[in-house]
């Protein structure tokens, strides 16, 4: 076997192979050998039909098969010539009219490749974060929650209009282009109107509106809404007011929190609430300052990227989009959504993870980062935790789907990144002098 390598592209290869003579004709007597074992021709034993008669009365017709057989058996091998990482093949060329015996079979691959990329002055990037603050404003605000959760729905005895800070209930269905979204349909749903749980526009749309009311209200969902499925689409809720009430709030004393949460005092309660919000305060900093990490690296770094693995991770994106509307009992179809429209949508993001996880692998081959035993296991304990399984349990089913190579990149990425975040120069500063100067950029 010959191969040759020529550079399209600094990740796309392609890469000649040539079977010589020789070996082309044991590879088809090789496969004529088995097609006799299952071929039954009229004069002939079973098993003991000549190659000649074989490849005569199908030789036109078993090509392909062959070709397929040549190219399975040798491409491996002809890969190893390439001194790169495959991450896809893209095409393969050769004509079905030269395999025959006595002269050499040719064909050529296009192959993608990871990228060769130099990232450099990774540690020490100069990092700004807001100084964390937790508000009495903010833990009374928690406990204004506490107290809504606790709350007695009471219906109002008048006859009056929806106003902000009533519970309403009602029956709605939404529409797209005249067409209903059925998993946007729902009976006796309550919402707080003021609470900005569902869009404002919506619960604007309420006010005003009285008990045994039935309208229409038009909600324009803005284009970087959270919800892909709505982002930048008309949508016209269908609602019919069940019933309004005001919500009866409970007074905070000891004897509340002792009976409620098992604590000794209000006073208690707050702390508890302080060292919570602090410590989400804490990770979504964290979380903001490796996004600006990433954000840096990618804007540094130049480099050319896979169509096979942008094409993977836009795949991934969709299938995970799927799988969280199949939670929510919903599909991509309910919404008018095609595989083929998200695919569009996915890519941009898809190209920036793809570049964000080309330079964490290559910081962590640099710094020799890996991901030991003890921290995969650690992994796999900590999605049980987070979905209520065993532990081993869950182990076996990441083995059982092959998921656990999967898993250790998750990890090693994190893990790197965690590493650049340590070596990170980070200034403290004021959250509005960061946002002024943010805005600025």
């Amino acid at each position: 076997m010959k191969t040759k390598v020529e550079d399209l592209s600094s990740v796309k290869k392609r890469l000649f192979v040539e079977i010589e003579p020789e070996d082309l004709e044991k590879r088809m007597n090789k496969f004529y050998s088995e097609l006799r074992k299952r071929i039954r021709l009229k004069g002939f034993r079973p098993g003991k039909v000549p190659i000649k008669v074989l490849e005569s009365r199908f030789g036109d017709m078993v090509k392909q098969d062959i070709i397929d057989d040549i190219i399975k058996d040798t491409l491996p091998e002809a890969l190893k010539e390439l001194n790169a990482l495959p991450v896809g093949v893209r095409s393969f060329e050769y004509t079905k009219e030269s395999l025959r015996r006595g002269e050499p079979f040719q064909y050529s691959v296009v192959i993608e490749v990871k990228p060769e990329i130099e990232v450099k002055d990774y540690l020490g990037i100069e990092l700004e974060k807001p100084k964390i603050e937790i508000t009495e404003e903010m833990v009374e605000n928690e406990l204004e929650k506490i107290k809504e959760m606790h709350g007695e729905l009471v219906p109002i005895s008048e006859q009056r209009e929806i106003r902000n800070g009533d519970c309403v209930i009602l029956n709605y269905q939404a529409f797209y282009k005249g067409r209903p979204l059925e998993n946007l349909k729902k009976e006796e749903a309550l919402i707080k109107v003021g609470s900005r749980d569902t869009h404002p526009l919506f619960e604007a749309g309420l006010v005003g509106l009285k008990k045994g009311d039935e309208t229409t209200i038009s909600v324009d969902f803005e284009e970087n809404y959270p919800n892909p499925e709505l982002a930048g689409k008309n949508i016209k809720f269908r609602v019919q007011i069940l019933e309004i009430n005001e919500m009866k709030l409970p007074e905070l004393t000891d004897d509340f929190v002792k009976e409620k949460f098992k604590l000794n005092s209000l006073e208690e309660l707050k702390e508890q609430i302080r060292k919570n919000l602090l410590e989400q305060e804490k990770k979504k900093v964290e979380s903001e300052l490796k996004k600006k990490m990433l954000d840096y690296l990618v804007d540094k770094v130049e480099m050319e990227i896979p169509e096979a693995l942008v094409e993977e991770e836009v795949e991934n994106m969709i299938e995970d989009f799927k799988m969280e509307l199949r939670m929510g009992g919903s599909n991509i179809e309910a919404f008018g959504l095609t595989e083929e429209k998200l695919r569009v949508d996915f890519r941009p993001e898809a190209e920036k993870r793809v570049r964000q996880k080309l330079i964490l692998a290559k910081i962590a081959d640099n710094e020799n980062i890996e991901v030991s035993e003890e921290e995969l296991n650690d992994g796999i304990k900590n999605i049980a935790d987070m979905t209520g399984k065993n532990p081993d349990e869950m182990k076996k089913l990441y083995e059982e789907q092959n998921l656990m190579d999967y898993l250790r990149i998750r990890l090693r990425e994190q893990k790197t990144l965690n590493y650049l975040l340590q070596n990170a120069k980070i200034t403290e500063t004021q959250r509005e002098n960061l946002d002024a100067h943010t805005d600025s950029d």
